[in-house]
């Protein structure tokens, strides 16, 4: 299959966006929950049962997201300078917002200064910034690279990579001496999604997914792909309690989340088509639910005003009301605000920067955006 092929089913993209919206309901629930739940609560069993589970959501949001990404651009045929006139725009929006959400509004001139723990603060890689860097290096392999196994290849390699020098990379990060900016960027200090080995699961995805895409042409092949994906996972449960630098933890995250994967491409399309707009408002969500919960400069969350002392039905009620609240709020807020237009306004003023700096010729119509992903 090359960048040239036909496009694949629409009720792909249905799926991708299903799987998405599982991700992040599982995510707002997930951080409401344990910001709320106390530590008698924590011991409750299915609470238990739930948080080996819960360690799956982020990895399943990352590889959804490599999938979604690299799905698009392929489906569009897109390579050169036009991968970056489509997708630059939304990698800097991602890392503009990642490092908003950490922005220290109380103490501006402790940035001003460069004192190292306010920086060492607001460097800290969380997911956004991640799924950035992850989209970065992916534009660069299909904007370089035209024939789609051979992106395949080497987005599959650089996961492989990454999650194999990890544990390397975290020893080699962690002493005293190494920069609080770099180590909370590429691993070794405190930050949750440092590049390794957290984008390792966004070019699984890429990869993973197109070979899905290509070759699950039925659903007895899906149903026999989540079979293979779920007898992995379950074999290597064992490794749930190690650290997140584990080769075998990244394994077993990879057939988990390509079962869910497979499984959301397995459910009636009536169902996806109902699931793909929390999908599609994904970012919106990522962005609302976190100052709620966990607050932002001067503002207090629910993790401060409240503090984990719910039980676990107080704690199970709230978050629900939580995800309730955020997929109706985030939903309403992609249809107003996150159309088409807004894409347009980016490449538009992407394409008019690369004209004036001499790097892109004129074009008489802008690049059509594609519907939000």
């Amino acid at each position: 299959m090359t960048a040239t092929s036909p496009a694949p089913r629409r009720e792909r993209v249905l799926a991708l966006d299903g799987a998405r919206a599982i991700a992040v309901v599982a995510m707002v629930f997930g951080h409401t929950f344990s910001a709320l739940i106390s530590p008698a609560g924590m011991l409750v069993p299915w609470v238990t049962t739930y948080w080996h589970v819960r360690a799956f959501t982020s990895p399943l949001f990352l590889f959804v997201s490599g999938w979604v990404l690299f799905f698009v651009i392929t489906r569009r045929g897109l390579s050169g300078t036009a991968v970056f006139r489509a997708y630059l725009p939304r990698v800097a929006l991602l890392f503009t917002l990642g490092y908003l959400l950490r922005f220290p509004i109380w103490d501006l001139g402790g940035l001003v200064r460069l004192d190292a723990q306010l920086w060492r603060y607001f460097a800290t890689f969380d997911a956004l910034q991640c799924i950035a860097a992850a989209m970065g290096v992916t534009l660069f392999v299909c904007a370089w690279i035209r024939r789609t196994w051979v992106r395949v290849a080497l987005l599959g390699s650089f996961a492989a990579l990454i999650a194999l020098l990890a544990p390397r990379v975290w020893l080699a990060l962690g002493g005293p001496t190494i920069p609080g900016v770099v180590a909370q960027t590429f691993g070794g200090g405190e930050s949750l999604f440092p590049i390794f080995p957290w984008t390792a699961y966004f070019f699984a995805g890429a990869s993973v997914g197109a070979v899905v895409q290509s070759r699950a042409s039925s659903p007895l092949r899906l149903a026999a792909i989540a079979g293979v994906a779920t007898a992995v996972a379950f074999s290597k449960w064992p490794w749930a309690h190690l650290p997140p630098t584990e080769v075998m933890r990244f394994v077993g995250g990879i057939a988990i989340v390509s079962f869910v994967v497979t499984g959301a491409l397995l459910l009636p399309r009536w169902l996806n088509h109902a699931l793909a707009p929390v999908g599609r408002a994904s970012l919106w969500a990522y962005v609302m639910h976190l100052p709620v919960v966990y607050g932002w400069g001067y503002w207090h969350g629910m993790a401060t005003r409240v503090g984990p002392i719910l039980d676990d039905r107080e704690a199970l009620l709230v978050a629900v009301a939580m995800v309730l609240a955020t997929v109706c709020v985030s939903v309403l807020a992609q249809r107003r605000l996150g159309g088409g237009r807004w894409k347009l306004l980016g490449a538009r003023a992407f394409s008019w920067a690369l004209r004036r700096l001499g790097r892109q010729p004129a074009v008489k119509d802008p690049l059509k955006p594609a519907r939000p992903v």
